[in-house]
């Protein structure tokens, strides 16, 4: 008997939103810079800096791009935000 069943995909399809948007073309240049840097496409750097700002934002204290506290001791949230 042959047991070869399809093999199925068991991650969810990842729904990426298209947006346009302007930006200085330093901010490029340094969107593009970071994105090499951190060996990610620039819309996953985006994603993870919008999320560290929002938690920043939410919860009153800084926190670095993977998420956790700066180790900088840092706990103000800038003004400009």
């Amino acid at each position: 008997m042959n047991d070869m069943s399809p093999i199925v995909n068991k991650r969810p399809a990842r729904r990426r939103v298209p947006m346009a948007t302007t930006l200085h073309p330093d901010t490029v240049d340094r969107l593009e810079e970071m994105a090499n840097q951190y060996h990610v496409a620039r819309g996953q750097l985006i994603d993870k800096l919008v999320l560290s700002l929002y938690v920043a934002v939410k919860g009153g204290h800084m926190v670095c791009i993977h998420g956790e506290q700066c180790r900088m001791g840092r706990t103000d949230v800038p003004a400009v935000l």
